[in-house]
Protein backbone atom coordinates (compact mmCIF):
# COMPACT_ATOMS: atom_id res chain seq x y z
CA UNK A 1 0.00 0.00 0.00
CA UNK A 2 1.11 3.55 -1.06
CA UNK A 3 2.04 5.98 2.16
CA UNK A 4 0.07 8.72 0.57
CA UNK A 5 2.24 12.39 2.35
CA UNK A 6 1.92 15.90 1.01
CA UNK A 7 4.63 18.36 0.95
CA UNK A 8 3.87 22.10 1.36
CA UNK A 9 5.69 24.53 -1.25
CA UNK A 10 9.04 22.40 -1.70
CA UNK A 11 11.21 24.02 -4.21
CA UNK A 12 11.55 21.33 -7.66
CA UNK A 13 15.20 22.89 -8.51
CA UNK A 14 16.71 21.66 -4.79
CA UNK A 15 14.40 18.98 -3.35
CA UNK A 16 13.63 17.03 -6.73
CA UNK A 17 15.83 14.21 -6.11
CA UNK A 18 14.39 14.04 -2.45
CA UNK A 19 11.24 13.60 -4.23
CA UNK A 20 12.47 10.76 -6.08
CA UNK A 21 14.05 9.09 -3.44
CA UNK A 22 10.91 8.51 -1.83
CA UNK A 23 8.67 7.86 -4.16
CA UNK A 24 10.92 5.03 -4.96
CA UNK A 25 10.74 4.19 -1.30
CA UNK A 26 7.17 3.52 -1.77
CA UNK A 27 5.43 6.83 -0.76
CA UNK A 28 2.70 8.48 -2.82
CA UNK A 29 3.88 12.13 -3.17
CA UNK A 30 1.63 15.25 -3.62
CA UNK A 31 2.13 18.60 -3.60
CA UNK A 32 0.53 21.65 -2.56
CA UNK A 33 2.17 25.14 -4.09
CA UNK A 34 1.61 28.69 -4.47
CA UNK A 35 3.69 29.44 -7.45
CA UNK A 36 1.92 28.00 -10.95
CA UNK A 37 5.51 28.13 -12.10
CA UNK A 38 6.23 25.52 -9.90
CA UNK A 39 3.71 23.54 -9.86
CA UNK A 40 4.42 23.52 -13.98
CA UNK A 41 7.95 22.68 -13.41
CA UNK A 42 6.53 19.23 -11.41
CA UNK A 43 4.59 18.24 -14.30
CA UNK A 44 7.49 18.69 -16.54
CA UNK A 45 9.23 15.91 -14.74
CA UNK A 46 6.79 13.53 -14.34
CA UNK A 47 4.48 14.95 -11.70
CA UNK A 48 0.73 13.68 -12.62
CA UNK A 49 -1.76 16.65 -12.53
CA UNK A 50 -4.11 14.94 -9.83
CA UNK A 51 -1.09 15.02 -7.51
CA UNK A 52 -0.25 18.40 -7.52
CA UNK A 53 -2.39 21.43 -5.85
CA UNK A 54 -1.68 24.55 -6.75
CA UNK A 55 -3.90 27.69 -4.84
CA UNK A 56 -3.55 30.18 -7.94
CA UNK A 57 -4.93 27.41 -10.48
CA UNK A 58 -8.21 27.32 -12.18
CA UNK A 59 -11.12 29.82 -11.65
CA UNK A 60 -11.69 31.10 -7.78
CA UNK A 61 -15.44 29.84 -6.42
CA UNK A 62 -15.05 32.96 -3.80
CA UNK A 63 -15.06 36.46 -4.81
CA UNK A 64 -16.58 37.98 -1.61
CA UNK A 65 -14.46 39.24 1.71
CA UNK A 66 -17.61 38.42 3.79
CA UNK A 67 -17.71 35.07 2.22
CA UNK A 68 -14.01 34.16 2.37
CA UNK A 69 -14.26 35.50 6.19
CA UNK A 70 -16.89 32.81 6.43
CA UNK A 71 -14.85 30.46 4.91
CA UNK A 72 -11.79 31.19 6.55
CA UNK A 73 -13.21 30.78 9.96
CA UNK A 74 -14.33 27.31 10.22
CA UNK A 75 -10.41 26.84 10.63
CA UNK A 76 -9.10 29.32 13.60
CA UNK A 77 -8.68 27.19 16.51
CA UNK A 78 -7.23 28.01 20.07
CA UNK A 79 -3.81 27.67 20.55
CA UNK A 80 -3.09 28.33 16.68
CA UNK A 81 -2.36 31.48 14.96
CA UNK A 82 -5.09 33.29 13.51
CA UNK A 83 -5.63 34.37 10.19
CA UNK A 84 -4.84 37.56 10.52
CA UNK A 85 -1.69 36.42 12.30
CA UNK A 86 -0.86 34.33 9.37
CA UNK A 87 -1.45 37.48 6.56
CA UNK A 88 1.68 39.19 8.93
CA UNK A 89 3.88 36.37 9.05
CA UNK A 90 4.12 35.86 5.55
CA UNK A 91 6.77 38.02 3.77
CA UNK A 92 4.47 38.71 0.69
CA UNK A 93 1.34 39.01 1.56
CA UNK A 94 1.74 41.58 4.60
CA UNK A 95 2.17 43.74 1.88
CA UNK A 96 -1.22 43.12 -0.16
CA UNK A 97 -4.38 44.63 0.23
CA UNK A 98 -6.92 43.08 2.78
CA UNK A 99 -9.59 41.93 0.30
CA UNK A 100 -6.97 40.23 -1.78
CA UNK A 101 -4.99 38.41 0.99
CA UNK A 102 -8.48 36.95 2.17
CA UNK A 103 -9.43 35.78 -1.01
CA UNK A 104 -6.13 34.23 -1.76
CA UNK A 105 -6.33 32.29 1.62
CA UNK A 106 -9.84 31.74 1.32
CA UNK A 107 -9.98 30.18 -2.24
CA UNK A 108 -7.00 28.49 -1.15
CA UNK A 109 -8.29 26.57 2.06
CA UNK A 110 -11.56 25.48 -0.32
CA UNK A 111 -8.51 23.87 -2.42
CA UNK A 112 -6.54 22.35 -0.09
CA UNK A 113 -8.90 20.71 2.34
CA UNK A 114 -10.70 19.17 -1.19
CA UNK A 115 -7.12 18.11 -2.36
CA UNK A 116 -6.34 16.70 1.58
CA UNK A 117 -9.72 14.98 1.14
CA UNK A 118 -9.51 13.95 -2.39
CA UNK A 119 -6.76 12.12 -2.48
CA UNK A 120 -7.05 10.46 0.98
CA UNK A 121 -3.58 12.21 2.19
CA UNK A 122 -2.46 10.64 5.65
CA UNK A 123 0.16 13.57 6.47
CA UNK A 124 1.38 16.29 5.73
CA UNK A 125 5.40 17.80 6.02
CA UNK A 126 6.14 21.65 6.00
CA UNK A 127 7.84 24.31 6.54
CA UNK A 128 6.85 27.59 8.16
CA UNK A 129 7.96 30.78 5.73
CA UNK A 130 4.51 30.87 3.86
CA UNK A 131 1.51 31.47 4.28
CA UNK A 132 0.19 28.91 2.41
CA UNK A 133 2.12 26.29 4.81
CA UNK A 134 0.33 27.54 7.56
CA UNK A 135 -2.95 27.81 6.19
CA UNK A 136 -2.81 24.22 5.42
CA UNK A 137 -1.74 23.28 9.14
CA UNK A 138 -4.71 24.95 10.01
CA UNK A 139 -6.88 22.47 7.26
CA UNK A 140 -4.92 19.72 8.41
CA UNK A 141 -5.67 20.02 12.31
CA UNK A 142 -9.40 21.06 11.36
CA UNK A 143 -9.86 17.39 9.40
CA UNK A 144 -7.56 15.25 11.68
CA UNK A 145 -4.59 15.14 8.97
CA UNK A 146 -1.48 14.77 10.76
CA UNK A 147 1.10 18.13 9.80
CA UNK A 148 4.63 18.20 10.68
CA UNK A 149 6.77 21.06 10.56
CA UNK A 150 10.61 20.79 9.68
CA UNK A 151 12.21 21.89 12.69
CA UNK A 152 16.49 22.00 12.47
CA UNK A 153 17.95 21.37 16.18
CA UNK A 154 20.89 22.98 15.13
CA UNK A 155 22.91 22.10 18.09
CA UNK A 156 24.21 19.65 17.53
CA UNK A 157 24.15 20.06 13.54
CA UNK A 158 22.50 18.28 11.09
CA UNK A 159 19.80 16.97 13.75
CA UNK A 160 16.09 17.67 12.41
CA UNK A 161 12.87 17.01 14.05
CA UNK A 162 8.86 17.70 13.13
CA UNK A 163 7.05 20.16 15.07
CA UNK A 164 3.21 19.67 15.54
CA UNK A 165 2.43 23.47 15.30
CA UNK A 166 4.38 26.43 13.32
CA UNK A 167 5.89 27.61 16.94
CA UNK A 168 8.67 24.94 17.27
CA UNK A 169 8.36 25.18 20.97
CA UNK A 170 8.03 21.21 21.04
CA UNK A 171 8.88 18.22 18.95
CA UNK A 172 7.24 15.02 18.09
CA UNK A 173 8.39 12.61 19.81
CA UNK A 174 9.99 9.94 17.91
CA UNK A 175 11.42 7.25 20.37
CA UNK A 176 12.44 7.49 24.33
CA UNK A 177 15.91 8.18 24.86
CA UNK A 178 18.28 5.72 25.18
CA UNK A 179 20.97 5.18 27.59
CA UNK A 180 22.82 6.08 24.18
CA UNK A 181 21.54 8.82 23.30
CA UNK A 182 22.12 10.10 26.93
CA UNK A 183 25.99 9.00 26.89
CA UNK A 184 25.82 11.31 22.99
CA UNK A 185 24.77 14.00 24.75
CA UNK A 186 26.99 14.34 27.56
CA UNK A 187 30.09 14.22 25.67
CA UNK A 188 28.78 16.42 22.66
CA UNK A 189 28.05 18.72 25.67
CA UNK A 190 31.27 18.50 27.34
CA UNK A 191 33.03 19.03 23.64
CA UNK A 192 30.71 22.11 23.21
CA UNK A 193 31.57 23.75 26.30
CA UNK A 194 35.12 22.96 25.55
CA UNK A 195 35.28 24.13 22.13
CA UNK A 196 34.32 27.56 21.19
CA UNK A 197 34.26 26.79 17.72
CA UNK A 198 31.50 24.54 17.57
CA UNK A 199 28.15 27.00 16.78
CA UNK A 200 24.78 27.17 15.19
CA UNK A 201 24.75 26.77 11.21
CA UNK A 202 24.63 30.74 9.97
CA UNK A 203 24.93 32.00 6.58
CA UNK A 204 28.05 33.64 5.46
CA UNK A 205 28.53 37.65 6.52
CA UNK A 206 28.41 39.85 3.24
CA UNK A 207 32.05 41.12 3.44
CA UNK A 208 32.00 44.17 1.24
CA UNK A 209 29.85 45.46 -1.95
CA UNK A 210 31.03 42.17 -3.93
CA UNK A 211 28.79 40.44 -1.06
CA UNK A 212 26.24 42.75 -1.72
CA UNK A 213 26.46 41.99 -5.45
CA UNK A 214 26.46 38.20 -5.03
CA UNK A 215 22.60 38.79 -4.22
CA UNK A 216 22.25 40.39 -7.79
CA UNK A 217 21.46 36.78 -9.63
CA UNK A 218 18.74 35.83 -6.58
CA UNK A 219 16.81 39.14 -7.88
CA UNK A 220 17.45 38.66 -11.61
CA UNK A 221 15.87 35.18 -11.11
CA UNK A 222 12.71 36.70 -9.51
CA UNK A 223 12.19 39.15 -12.09
CA UNK A 224 13.12 36.20 -15.12
CA UNK A 225 10.61 33.51 -12.74
CA UNK A 226 7.93 36.17 -12.92
CA UNK A 227 8.33 36.51 -17.19
CA UNK A 228 8.60 32.78 -17.37
CA UNK A 229 5.60 32.34 -15.04
CA UNK A 230 3.25 34.53 -17.61
CA UNK A 231 4.82 32.84 -21.00
CA UNK A 232 4.07 29.44 -19.35
CA UNK A 233 0.86 29.83 -17.70
CA UNK A 234 -0.26 32.43 -19.63
CA UNK A 235 -1.35 34.60 -16.72
CA UNK A 236 -0.43 37.72 -15.02
CA UNK A 237 -1.49 35.97 -11.67
CA UNK A 238 0.37 35.67 -8.43
CA UNK A 239 0.56 35.78 -4.89
CA UNK A 240 -1.01 38.80 -3.63
CA UNK A 241 2.32 41.28 -2.59
CA UNK A 242 4.78 39.54 -4.89
CA UNK A 243 5.54 41.60 -7.55
CA UNK A 244 8.93 42.44 -9.54
CA UNK A 245 8.58 45.86 -7.71
CA UNK A 246 8.21 44.46 -4.41
CA UNK A 247 11.33 42.53 -4.75
CA UNK A 248 13.29 44.97 -6.44
CA UNK A 249 12.62 47.34 -4.16
CA UNK A 250 13.54 44.58 -1.43
CA UNK A 251 17.05 44.97 -2.89
CA UNK A 252 17.16 48.45 -3.16
CA UNK A 253 16.52 48.87 0.52
CA UNK A 254 19.61 46.37 1.22
CA UNK A 255 22.15 47.90 -1.28
CA UNK A 256 21.24 51.43 0.95
CA UNK A 257 21.30 49.88 4.33
CA UNK A 258 24.70 48.40 3.15
CA UNK A 259 26.35 51.95 1.95
CA UNK A 260 25.14 53.45 5.00
CA UNK A 261 26.45 50.77 7.36
CA UNK A 262 29.88 51.03 5.82
CA UNK A 263 30.34 54.45 5.68
CA UNK A 264 28.54 55.78 8.58
CA UNK A 265 27.96 53.01 11.09
CA UNK A 266 29.92 52.91 14.41
CA UNK A 267 29.90 49.90 16.90
CA UNK A 268 31.45 49.55 20.38
CA UNK A 269 33.96 46.92 22.03
CA UNK A 270 32.45 45.17 25.65
CA UNK A 271 33.64 46.52 28.03
CA UNK A 272 34.55 45.56 31.87
CA UNK A 273 30.87 45.88 32.91
CA UNK A 274 28.11 44.32 34.11
CA UNK A 275 25.32 43.52 30.82
CA UNK A 276 22.85 41.74 29.51
CA UNK A 277 22.73 40.77 26.13
CA UNK A 278 20.15 40.38 23.63
CA UNK A 279 21.28 39.01 19.76
CA UNK A 280 19.83 40.99 16.96
CA UNK A 281 17.29 38.68 14.67
CA UNK A 282 17.48 38.68 11.06
CA UNK A 283 14.83 39.66 9.53
CA UNK A 284 12.15 39.02 7.86
CA UNK A 285 13.02 35.61 8.87
CA UNK A 286 10.50 32.96 9.66
CA UNK A 287 12.55 32.43 13.07
CA UNK A 288 11.09 35.74 14.69
CA UNK A 289 8.26 36.61 12.06
CA UNK A 290 6.40 33.32 13.03
CA UNK A 291 7.88 31.57 15.91
CA UNK A 292 8.25 34.90 17.73
CA UNK A 293 5.65 36.53 15.83
CA UNK A 294 4.00 38.13 18.88
CA UNK A 295 7.16 39.94 19.43
CA UNK A 296 8.52 40.68 16.05
CA UNK A 297 8.56 44.17 16.21
CA UNK A 298 12.35 44.20 17.20
CA UNK A 299 12.51 48.07 18.19
CA UNK A 300 9.61 48.14 20.37
CA UNK A 301 10.74 44.76 21.94
CA UNK A 302 14.51 46.16 22.46
CA UNK A 303 12.77 48.89 24.44
CA UNK A 304 10.89 46.75 26.63
CA UNK A 305 14.09 45.10 27.71
CA UNK A 306 15.82 48.47 27.68
CA UNK A 307 13.28 49.40 30.49
CA UNK A 308 13.23 46.28 32.45
CA UNK A 309 17.50 46.26 32.68
CA UNK A 310 18.78 47.88 36.71
CA UNK A 311 20.99 51.02 35.83
CA UNK A 312 23.54 49.07 37.07
CA UNK A 313 23.72 47.21 33.67
CA UNK A 314 24.19 48.41 30.18
CA UNK A 315 22.20 46.70 27.16
CA UNK A 316 24.43 44.86 24.77
CA UNK A 317 22.93 44.32 21.46
CA UNK A 318 24.85 41.92 19.44
CA UNK A 319 24.00 42.58 15.53
CA UNK A 320 23.72 39.42 13.50
CA UNK A 321 27.10 39.16 11.62
CA UNK A 322 25.09 37.80 8.54
CA UNK A 323 22.54 40.57 8.64
CA UNK A 324 24.54 43.99 8.87
CA UNK A 325 22.44 45.21 5.63
CA UNK A 326 18.95 44.03 6.80
CA UNK A 327 17.87 47.13 8.93
CA UNK A 328 17.42 50.79 8.11
CA UNK A 329 19.43 53.26 8.75
CA UNK A 330 16.32 54.97 10.85
CA UNK A 331 16.53 51.58 12.89
CA UNK A 332 19.90 52.27 14.09
CA UNK A 333 19.37 55.98 15.21
CA UNK A 334 16.39 55.03 16.86
CA UNK A 335 18.30 52.43 18.99
CA UNK A 336 21.37 54.80 19.49
CA UNK A 337 18.91 57.23 21.44
CA UNK A 338 17.49 54.60 23.78
CA UNK A 339 19.35 54.75 27.44
CA UNK A 340 22.15 52.25 28.29
CA UNK A 341 22.34 50.34 24.91
CA UNK A 342 25.58 49.72 23.50
CA UNK A 343 25.40 48.45 19.80
CA UNK A 344 28.21 45.95 19.68
CA UNK A 345 30.43 44.95 17.11
CA UNK A 346 28.78 41.72 14.77
CA UNK A 347 32.51 40.64 14.75
CA UNK A 348 32.81 39.90 18.60
CA UNK A 349 32.45 36.47 19.30
CA UNK A 350 28.91 35.78 20.77
CA UNK A 351 29.83 32.84 22.69
CA UNK A 352 32.51 35.30 24.84
CA UNK A 353 29.18 37.68 25.17
CA UNK A 354 27.15 34.72 26.63
CA UNK A 355 29.42 33.36 29.15
CA UNK A 356 30.02 36.60 30.59
CA UNK A 357 26.14 38.43 30.11
CA UNK A 358 24.46 38.72 33.85
CA UNK A 359 21.58 37.36 31.59
CA UNK A 360 20.18 36.70 27.55
CA UNK A 361 17.41 37.87 26.60
CA UNK A 362 16.22 36.45 23.22
CA UNK A 363 12.43 36.23 21.23
CA UNK A 364 13.55 32.97 19.50
CA UNK A 365 17.23 33.17 17.99
CA UNK A 366 19.85 30.25 18.65
CA UNK A 367 21.52 32.52 21.18
CA UNK A 368 19.12 31.68 23.62
CA UNK A 369 19.81 27.80 22.99
CA UNK A 370 23.01 28.19 23.33
CA UNK A 371 22.84 30.45 26.72
CA UNK A 372 21.29 27.14 27.96
CA UNK A 373 23.36 24.68 26.97
CA UNK A 374 26.04 26.48 28.65
CA UNK A 375 24.26 26.78 31.40
CA UNK A 376 23.85 30.94 31.22
CA UNK A 377 20.89 32.63 32.32
CA UNK A 378 18.55 32.80 29.39
CA UNK A 379 15.02 34.73 29.06
CA UNK A 380 12.91 33.62 26.33
CA UNK A 381 10.04 35.80 25.06
CA UNK A 382 8.49 33.02 22.73
CA UNK A 383 8.31 28.93 23.64
CA UNK A 384 10.91 26.80 22.20
CA UNK A 385 11.65 23.26 22.17
CA UNK A 386 14.47 24.11 24.10
CA UNK A 387 12.43 26.03 26.48
CA UNK A 388 12.87 23.16 28.99
CA UNK A 389 16.55 23.42 29.84
CA UNK A 390 17.27 24.50 33.55
CA UNK A 391 18.69 27.69 33.32
CA UNK A 392 15.72 29.14 30.63
CA UNK A 393 12.98 30.90 31.93
CA UNK A 394 9.61 31.59 29.36
CA UNK A 395 8.73 35.21 29.66
CA UNK A 396 5.77 35.94 27.55
CA UNK A 397 4.38 39.32 28.69
CA UNK A 398 6.58 42.40 28.94
CA UNK A 399 5.27 43.79 32.33
CA UNK A 400 6.94 40.56 33.67
CA UNK A 401 10.83 41.26 32.10
CA UNK A 402 11.39 44.29 34.71
CA UNK A 403 11.35 41.52 37.86
CA UNK A 404 12.29 38.82 35.91
CA UNK A 405 15.82 40.28 35.01
CA UNK A 406 16.29 41.37 38.52
CA UNK A 407 15.69 37.92 40.28
CA UNK A 408 17.75 36.42 37.31
CA UNK A 409 20.92 38.92 38.37
CA UNK A 410 20.26 38.55 41.82
CA UNK A 411 19.67 34.91 42.05
CA UNK A 412 21.15 33.10 38.83
CA UNK A 413 19.65 29.73 38.40
CA UNK A 414 22.23 26.86 38.78
CA UNK A 415 23.87 25.21 35.84
CA UNK A 416 22.94 21.29 36.25
CA UNK A 417 25.55 19.88 33.44
CA UNK A 418 23.22 16.84 33.38
CA UNK A 419 20.23 17.71 33.21
CA UNK A 420 20.92 20.20 29.68
CA UNK A 421 22.44 16.32 28.56
CA UNK A 422 18.70 14.81 29.63
CA UNK A 423 17.11 17.37 27.14
CA UNK A 424 19.84 17.39 24.37
CA UNK A 425 19.00 13.18 24.67
CA UNK A 426 15.18 13.77 24.43
CA UNK A 427 15.97 16.44 21.43
CA UNK A 428 17.74 13.51 19.62
CA UNK A 429 15.62 10.85 20.46
CA UNK A 430 12.97 13.10 18.41
CA UNK A 431 14.90 14.04 15.48
CA UNK A 432 17.08 12.44 13.08
CA UNK A 433 20.37 12.59 12.02
CA UNK A 434 20.31 14.85 8.55
CA UNK A 435 19.15 18.16 7.97
CA UNK A 436 16.16 18.58 4.85
CA UNK A 437 17.88 22.44 4.06
CA UNK A 438 21.00 21.33 2.83
CA UNK A 439 19.34 20.67 -0.28
CA UNK A 440 19.52 25.02 -0.16
CA UNK A 441 22.33 25.36 1.78
CA UNK A 442 24.72 23.32 -0.57
CA UNK A 443 22.33 23.46 -3.73
CA UNK A 444 21.80 19.93 -3.39
CA UNK A 445 21.65 16.30 -1.27
CA UNK A 446 24.24 13.79 -1.28
CA UNK A 447 23.51 10.44 -2.18
CA UNK A 448 23.93 9.50 1.77
CA UNK A 449 21.96 12.78 2.78
CA UNK A 450 18.98 11.04 0.65
CA UNK A 451 18.90 7.65 2.10
CA UNK A 452 18.99 9.22 5.48
CA UNK A 453 16.14 11.81 4.66
CA UNK A 454 14.29 8.73 3.06
CA UNK A 455 15.14 6.75 6.19
CA UNK A 456 13.36 9.46 8.07
CA UNK A 457 10.50 9.48 6.42
CA UNK A 458 9.65 6.09 6.46
CA UNK A 459 10.57 6.19 10.73
CA UNK A 460 7.86 9.41 10.52
CA UNK A 461 5.22 7.06 8.65
CA UNK A 462 5.52 4.18 11.27
CA UNK A 463 4.84 7.32 13.97
CA UNK A 464 1.59 8.57 12.15
CA UNK A 465 0.41 5.22 11.64
CA UNK A 466 0.21 4.22 15.11
CA UNK A 467 -1.23 7.65 16.24
CA UNK A 468 -3.85 6.92 13.47
CA UNK A 469 -4.65 3.68 14.63
CA UNK A 470 -4.62 4.94 18.58
CA UNK A 471 -7.03 7.64 17.57
CA UNK A 472 -9.19 5.43 15.91
CA UNK A 473 -8.36 6.82 11.77
CA UNK A 474 -7.75 4.81 9.25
Amino acid sequence: MKKKLALINYNVQHFWPFIEKLQEAGFEVHWINSRPITSSQMRDKGALPSKVCDILEGPDSITEVDEAIRVLQEYEQVGLPTIHSIIFMDQNLRNSDYASAMLYLANGAVRIRDFLVRNRIEFVTSGRDTAVQMLTMLICKKIGIWWGCVTRIKLPKNYFGFSPTQQGDQLSPIREPSDNDYEYAREWLRKYREDGAIKPFARPKIRGLSGLMEKVPQYIDVVISHGEHRIRTGSDRRMPGSSVAHHTGRYVKELVNYIYYRLYQTFEQPCDEPFVLYGLHRQPESSIDVRGAFFDDQLTLIKQIVRSIPVTHKLYLKVHFSDVAGQSPWFYKALRKFPGLKLIDPDVDSRDLINRAAVVVTNSGAMGQEGGYLGRPVIAMSKMFWSDLPTVVYCGAPPELPGLVSRMIARPPQDNFDAVARSIARYIASSFPSDPNLGFIQSGFTSEELDTLCDAYRDLYRLVARQNQGSGQQ
